[in-house]
This record gives C-alpha cells, sequence and structure tokens, in this order.
C-alpha cells in the first residue's frame, strides 16, 4: 500500500476523532438546558474524543510504544519482552472491560444511547493501549492489509463511528428523573 494512502487514511481518522468531539459537543449544548448531567457526560465524551485524536495526530502510543522498546533494549531483556507483552494484553483487556462495567453500573440511568457512547470511547482507549503493547501476531493482523483495507483502519474508524452516531441520536431522551441519590 503506497504511503500516501496510509497517510491520508491517519489524517482521515484524526478528523473523524475531531469531528466526533465536535458532535459530543453539539450533543452536549443541546441537552444543556434540559438535563445538566446528560449535558455532562456529553462535555466528558467530547473531550475523551478530543484527547484520542490529539492522541492519534501526536502519535503519541507509537511513542510509547519507542520508549518500550529502548527500555528493553536497555535493560537486555528485548529477547524476552513477548511474556511481557502478553501480560500487559492482559492487564489492558482487564482493565478496559472493567472500566467499561464500572461505567455502565455507575451510569446506569443513561439512555441506551448514551452507553453506547461510553462503550465507544472505552472501546476506543482499550485499542489504543492494545496497540502501544505492540505483540507481533496483533501488529500483523492490524497492519497487513486485506483488500487494500486494513483492520486497523476499520476497527478504529469503526469504534469512532459509533460514538459519533451515538452523538447524532444521543438526544432524543435525557436522563430519567431518579433522586440524586438513585443516580449515584
Amino acid at each position: 500500500m503506497a504511503n500516501g494512502v496510509v497517510g491520508w487514511m491517519w489524517w482521515l481518522t484524526v478528523m473523524a476523532y475531531g469531528g466526533t468531539a465536535v458532535l459530543c459537543a453539539i450533543r452536549a449544548l443541546q441537552l444543556r438546558p434540559v438535563s445538566a448531567r446528560a449535558s455532562g457526560i456529553w462535555w466528558l465524551l467530547a473531550a475523551s474524543m478530543l484527547l484520542l485524536g490529539i492522541n492519534k495526530q501526536g502519535n503519541l502510543v507509537g511513542r510509547l510504544t519507542t520508549q518500550g522498546r529502548l527500555l528493553a533494549w536497555a535493560g537486555n531483556w528485548y529477547q524476552a519482552r513477548v511474556g511481557v507483552q502478553v501480560v500487559l494484553v492482559g492487564l489492558v483487556s482487564l482493565l478496559t472491560v472493567g472500566l467499561l462495567a464500572v461505567l455502565l453500573w455507575r451510569l446506569r440511568p443513561l439512555t441506551a444511547v448514551q452507553k453506547t457512547a461510553v462503550a465507544g470511547v472505552v472501546y476506543l482507549l482499550g485499542f489504543a493501549l492494545l496497540r502501544a503493547v505492540s505483540l507481533h501476531a496483533m501488529d500483523v493482523f492490524l497492519f497487513r492489509p486485506v483488500g487494500g483495507i486494513y483492520p486497523n483502519w476499520v476497527l478504529e474508524l469503526g469504534g469512532i463511528t459509533l460514538v459519533a452516531v451515538a452523538a447524532l441520536n444521543g438526544g432524543k431522551r435525557p436522563l430519567s428523573t431518579r433522586t440524586a441519590k438513585e443516580n449515584l
């Protein structure tokens, strides 16, 4: 695949993160007069998408991976890194699933669409961290094109689309009107 296409998709992904952050902010502004809590959730989602976009644009996770690789070389354990990577994949996976479970439990008054947006952001965070661990087998899967399309693009843009579609449809019904104690 030509570098121009890869670079173009990189920027498309960065713009998708930014556009989705804008959609979340618009949803937050629309919900502000109706429900301050729902508006706050959308502001957090907007900030999360913006930070994930900055991460993508600045290749911050790639830099973290490079630093880990240099640390492994300096510590003379680069050849044995697979064990560390497997443990890190397990930890990142557990933390991602755990974070999603805790957030969905704590945010149970959210609508299904809002929960979908939260799940999309947590998925994207976990996906970015899993890419940082950089197991060779995972890289082979993510970065080997199938019919000219990289699975990495489909997985990342799919998560972004999940949040964007939720932002477009997420304001139809605000949070339920439970007491403050029930909403905790």
